[in-house]
């Protein structure tokens, strides 16, 4: 059940794996992998093709990775984010998971001791039922290789006094000047499934290195923001809320999400979703 929910979307997996570094192609590849093993031992354990020693220490030893990503998981973001272990339908914190995998261990230790399995497949035929599923993600939920959507906007300067009185502005939780030195604003609708997923990596970036200086212009209606909130996680980031109106797309431009690194008030990269990563934050905030 917990790899089918992790396709439902598989971006949020995708998202999660790479706030550890792992990015780009490679990060959806282990994604659909991990998703696809899940399914694998799954299956073997629903069919009880085999109970043998072999997969019992398999099927220990991924629930032991697991726990031990969730304490990384844990040490590195809290406890007050959604671990990714049940995708986005339903919200678990790591320490919650480290229980789930903690009983799951127990149950396959239980299970293999007591199973009355006695008949297995033939190695080609258990290999084809191991292959059918692990295919079956990468072909519903295929690895697009998309072109570096970094676009360089040199001397673009989003009007932020656009907010100033606007009866669309509903207030935000900092008093910074956008126009000074370096800033990453992110334009997100409140209900935009990728922006949902930009929001989820840039508070986890920030959790993880609270220097860097992330500001958030959400638009929306604030009845949308738990759903929000529920993707995002705890917000550690800076907020502005702006709810509807053309206006608002005169400052982030009607493609979002629109994730803005910049330097003194002008646009000096673009990201969006795609394109967003840890990486490509620290070269550009790095450099003088």
């Amino acid at each position: 059940m917990s790899a089918y929910f992790k396709l439902l979307p598989i971006d949020f997996f995708e998202a999660k794996i790479s706030l550890f570094g792992i990015e780009g192609v490679l990060g959806a590849i282990l994604a659909r992998l991990i998703i696809g093993v899940e399914l694998i031992i799954g299956l073997f354990l629903i069919a009880q093709i085999t109970f043998d020693k072999r997969l019992q220490k398999i099927i220990l030893a991924v629930l032991s990775g697991f726990i031990l990503i969730n304490f990384i998981d844990y040490l590195r973001y809290g406890n007050d984010t959604n671990c990714g272990c049940m995708g986005t339908v339903v919200s678990m914190s790591p320490l919650v998971s480290v229980l789930k995998n903690v009983i799951l261990i127990l149950c396959t230790a239980i299970s293999g001791k007591f199973s009355q399995a006695e008949w297995r497949l033939p190695r080609l035929t258990a290999l084809l039922f191991a292959i059918i599923p692990l295919g079956g993600v990468f072909i519903y939920s295929p690895v697009y290789i998309a072109a570096d959507s970094t676009m360089p906007k040199k001397g673009s300067r989003p009007d932020f006094s656009i907010m100033n009185g606007h009866p669309g502005f509903k207030g935000k939780t900092y008093n910074e000047d956008l126009s000074k030195g370096k800033k990453i604003v992110a334009f997100l609708s409140l209900t935009c499934p990728h922006c949902k997923l930009a929001a989820f990596k840039l508070n986890n970036y920030k959790k993880s290195d609270p220097s860097l200086p992330i500001y958030f212009i959400l638009n929306g209606d604030s009845t949308d923001f738990s759903s929000f909130n529920e993707i995002m996680g705890k917000p550690d980031v800076a907020m502005a809320h702006f709810n509807g109106s053309a206006d608002y797309g005169e400052m982030s431009g009607y493609d979002l999400p629109a994730i803005f690194l910049m330097n003194n008030g002008v646009v000096e990269v673009q990201l969006n979703n795609g394109s967003l990563s840890r990486s490509a934050i620290n070269k550009w905030y790095s450099k003088k």
